[in-house]
């Protein structure tokens, strides 16, 4: 009730250098609009829930958050104006389902990776190959649905001279302790390697 009556950050959360997450800031209800430089060098914070009742964020509302990896937007009937408040484009957002394609369609918002928010955190392996003989590569992966609050690990039993062929990606919770998470493998494909044969010169006399 407490954060519901709240109607002004203020400066409240500006240079609050040791959050991490704000997924708190949910229940700040009556929140239309955030503050310029609200969050400006929270340098540590990766997660944040944007209310239901925001409309717009300020001119450098999220500067100097170079951290920021997940952000939830609740507001189903709208998208937010955020032109000036310096969004991540490394930052995932999560966005209404019936808002999406206009998400995807602001020139502001469109540079940062879109994805609907379900509230159930979702990790997938995505596609890897390499080709027989060499090293694996580093396995990435995509999250979706909701934040997660750590990060998965991802193996596969194929080594540099297992055979040509797909094994699976196996993805493991690794430090995530999100609630509900759901993962999903992926495939790992060893490609055949490329052989070249290069004839020799050869001379014979008559």
């Amino acid at each position: 009730e407490e954060a519901a009556a709240v109607t002004d950050l203020g400066t409240a959360f500006k240079s609050a250098t040791s959050m991490r997450s704000f997924e708190e800031f949910h229940y700040f209800t009556s929140i239309t609009t955030l503050p310029d430089e609200a969050f400006r060098s929270c340098i540590s914070l990766m997660t944040i829930y944007i209310p239901k009742a925001v409309t717009t964020m300020g001119n450098g509302t999220f500067n100097g958050c170079s951290k920021l990896k997940y952000m939830v937007v609740e507001n189903p009937d709208l998208v937010v104006e955020a032109s000036g408040a310096m969004l991540q484009n490394t930052c995932t957002a999560f966005v209404p389902a019936s808002q999406l394609d206009a998400y995807k369609a602001n020139e502001t918002w469109s540079a940062l990776t879109l994805t609907e928010y379900t509230g159930i955190p979702t990790v997938t392996a995505q596609p890897a190959s390499r080709i027989y003989g060499r090293l694996n590569p580093n396995f990435t992966y995509l999250v979706t649905g909701a934040p997660i609050n750590g990060e998965p690990t991802i193996t596969t039993d194929a080594d540099n001279y297992t055979p040509v062929g797909e094994y699976p990606l196996v993805v493991e919770a690794g430090t995530i302790t999100s609630a509900g998470l759901v993962l999903v493998n992926g495939t790992f494909t060893v490609e055949p390697a490329s052989v070249t044969l290069t004839a020799r010169n050869f001379t014979r006399n008559i």
